[in-house]
C-alpha cells in the first residue's frame, strides 16, 4: 500500500471528465484564460507572465481539482492526519503560541511551533469554507513550488523555457501528490526549498540586504513547517563550509540569530515530548520506514522509476560532473551526497537494505538536539531533487534547443507524467467532505503519563 487505508467513514466522489463534465471544462476555460493573458504579458512583463503561464498548467493537469475546491477533498478523507489538522485548527491552536499557556499546551506540544501553513489556511478561510481553504493551499503549493522552482533557474542563467521545464518534475513531482492526499497540508509545501536556494543565490552575489531576506525566508520556511528549516539548514550549512568567504558566514550567523527564538521555543516544547514516544522507537518504527530506497528503488514508498524523471536525474548528474571545476557544480554534488546520504535514513540501503546502518544518519541523530523526531528522512531528498534538476537545466541549455526540441520536449515530459504520476494509485482523487470530531481521549493515545 502507498498510504493508509481507507476509512469506514469515506465517501469517494467520482470525478471523471463524464462524471462532472462541468468542472473539468471550467478548469480548462480557466487554464486557457490564464495562459492567453501570460503570452500576451510576455513581452511586458516577463516574471508574471510566466507565473500565469506555470498556474495555467497546474489548473490544468490537476484537473478537476481548482473547480471542485468548495465541493469536495481533494484526496482521502478523513485520514488521522488530514481530519486532525483541520480540527486543530477549527479549535485554534494556530494562535495559542502567542498564549500565556502555550508551553503547558497539548496541541502545541504535539504539532510543534511551526503552525505557520495554518496561518495561510486562516487567510484563505476568510473567502473559503475551511476544508475549500485546505483544497486551495493544496493547489497553491503546487503553484508556487513549480513558480519558485522557475525563479530559482531563471535566476541561475537558464533559458524561461527551459526553467519552466526543469521546475515542473519537483513542484508535480508523485511524492508531492501522496502527501496532498493522505497527509496534513504543511508536509506538500517544498516551494520553501527553491525560494530558500534563490534568496541564499542572492545573498552570496549582492550580499546586504539580501542577507535579511534569507534570514527571514529561512524563518518563514521554520513556522510554516520544520522540515523546510531542516533541508534549508543544511543547504545553508554545507554551503558555509564550501565556501570559505566572509558573506556565507554573515548569512549563517544572521540566519542563525533570526532562528534562535523559534529553535528555543521548539526546545522547550519538546521538553516532556519524550512522552509521546521513545527514541528509539521513533528511529525504527518511523524514521527508518519514510525513507529514500536504493533497493527495491524506492522514494517515500513509491516506484523510484515513476516519483522521479530520471532521464533529468541522469541529466542532472552527468551535468555536476561536466561543470566540476565550477564552484556552483561542486556545491551541488556535495548537496546530492550528504542530504542523500541522509535521506536513506538509519540504514544506507533503505528500509530492507542489506543490515548496512548509515553513519550519516546515527551521526546526526545522536549529536542534533531534537533530531530524534526527524520521521520523515525521505523529505531530505527533495533538495537533492531541485539541485538535479538545475543541473540538468544549466546542462540543456548547453545544447541550445530551439523551439521545436524545447515543444517535443514538453510533450514528453506531459505524456511521462501522465503515465508516472496522474494515473498513480497515489495520485488524489476526491472524497465527499464527511463531519469529523476530535476524539475526546486524543492526549491519552498520543501521550504516554
Amino acid at each position: 500500500m502507498y498510504g493508509p487505508p481507507p476509512s469506514a467513514e469515506q465517501q469517494s466522489l467520482l470525478a471523471g471528465p463524464l462524471d462532472l463534465p462541468g468542472a473539468w471544462v471550467a478548469c480548462l476555460v480557466a487554464a486557457l484564460a490564464l495562459l492567453a493573458l501570460g503570452l500576451w504579458l510576455r513581452q511586458r512583463a516577463p516574471t508574471p507572465a510566466w507565473l500565469l503561464i506555470i498556474a495555467a498548467q497546474v489548473i490544468a493537469l490537476t484537473a478537476p481539482a481548482g473547480a471542485l475546491v468548495e465541493r469536495a477533498v481533494w484526496g482521502a478523507w478523513p485520514t488521522v492526519d488530514k481530519a486532525g489538522s483541520l480540527l486543530f485548527y477549527l479549535e485554534g491552536v494556530h494562535l495559542r503560541p502567542f498564549s500565556s499557556g502555550a508551553l503547558e499546551d497539548p496541541g502545541l506540544a504535539l504539532i510543534g511551533v511551526h503552525v505557520g501553513h495554518l496561518w495561510l489556511t486562516a487567510l484563505l478561510d476568510l473567502v473559503l469554507s475551511p476544508n475549500g481553504a485546505f483544497n486551495a493551499q493544496a493547489l497553491l503549493h503546487i503553484w508556487l513550488a513549480w513558480g519558485l522552482g522557475w525563479l530559482l533557474l531563471r535566476d541561475l542563467g537558464a533559458r524561461p523555457w527551459v526553467a519552466m521545464l526543469a521546475a515542473m518534475p519537483f513542484a508535480m513531482g508523485l511524492h508531492v501528490f501522496r502527501d496532498v492526499n493522505w497527509y496534513t497540508i504543511e508536509k506538500s509545501a517544498v516551494f520553501g526549498i527553491p525560494l530558500f536556494l534563490w534568496a541564499m543565490n542572492r545573498a552570496r552575489q549582492h550580499g546586504a540586504r539580501w542577507i535579511a531576506v534569507t534570514a527571514a525566508v529561512l524563518l518563514g520556511c521554520a513556522l510554516f513547517n520544520w522540515y523546510l528549516a531542516l533541508v534549508n539548514l543544511a543547504l545553508l550549512g554545507l554551503w558555509t563550509l564550501g565556501a570559505h568567504h566572509r558573506r556565507a558566514l554573515t548569512t549563517a550567523a544572521v540566519c542563525a540569530l533570526a532562528l534562535a527564538p523559534l529553535v528555543l521555543f521548539q526546545a522547550l516544547l519538546l521538553q516532556d515530548a519524550g512522552a509521546m514516544t521513545d527514541p528509539q522507537r521513533f528511529l525504527w518504527e518511523r524514521a527508518a520506514l519514510d525513507v529514500l530506497s536504493l533497493w527495491p528503488p524506492r522514494w517515500y514508498h513509491l516506484e523510484l522509476w515513476r516519483a522521479l524523471n530520471l532521464p533529468l536525474m541522469l541529466l542532472g548528474a552527468w551535468g555536476l560532473w561536466l561543470h566540476r571545476e565550477r564552484a556552483e557544480a561542486r556545491y551541488g554534488a556535495l548537496v546530492v551526497v550528504v542530504l542523500g546520504l541522509l535521506s536513506t535514513g538509519p540504514m544506507l540501503l533503505g528500509v530492507q537494505g542489506a543490515g548496512l546502518p548509515n553513519p550519516v544518519f546515527m551521526a546526526a541523530w545522536k549529536l542534533i538536539p531534537g533530531f530524534w523526531r526527524i520521521a520523515r528522512p525521505e523529505f531530505l531528498f527533495e533538495a537533492v531533487w531541485l539541485v538535479l534538476l538545475t543541473s540538468a537545466a544549466i546542462t540543456i541549455q548547453r545544447f541550445r534547443p530551439g523551439v521545436r526540441t524545447l515543444a517535443a520536449l514538453q510533450i514528453a515530459m506531459l505524456a511521462g507524467w501522465l503515465w508516472g504520476v496522474r494515473s498513480h494509485d497515489a495520485y488524489p482523487g476526491f472524497s465527499e467532505p464527511v463531519e469529523v470530531e476530535l476524539s475526546e481521549q486524543w492526549q491519552q493515545q498520543v501521550f504516554e503519563r
